[in-house]
């Protein structure tokens, strides 16, 4: 499944589901693809999330961090493998949201964490 990314003029959010085009939002990038179910060494759960009205953000954390569980995104690896040629997700803040950047250096933004390794 593509993990994408998509903005409109406020808020990130980066689902590999569907997005409502009433919030205004564009597609960003594709980070990745992630798998619909644990596959071998991919069984890292990445799960959809959101604090407050507008913060959507991912998590490895099955309780979404104690915020609003959407579901599940799909599952990636929590460390590379050799010969896959995976691609590092790096959870990014701007100081109001949160987004997923393949940079990290979070494109200049703050870094929270490796969440883990997609399929390119």
């Amino acid at each position: 499944m593509t993990l994408n990314r998509y903005a409109n003029k406020t808020v990130h959010e980066v689902t590999t589901g569907w997005i409502d085009p009433a919030g205004g939002f564009s597609l960003e990038s594709t980070l990745g693809h992630l798998y619909e179910g644990p596959q071998q060494g991919a069984t890292l759960a990445f799960y959809g999330c959101k604090d407050g009205a507008t913060d959507y953000f991912i998590s490895t954390d099955s309780a979404c961090e104690g915020k609003r569980i959407m579901g599940v995104d799909g599952y990636g690896y929590s460390q590379s493998e050799a010969g896959l040629g995976l691609v590092a997700l790096y959870r990014c803040y701007t100081g109001h949201d949160h987004f997923v950047s393949r940079d990290p250096k979070c494109e200049g933004q703050s870094v929270d964490e490796l969440l883990g390794y997609a399929v390119p």
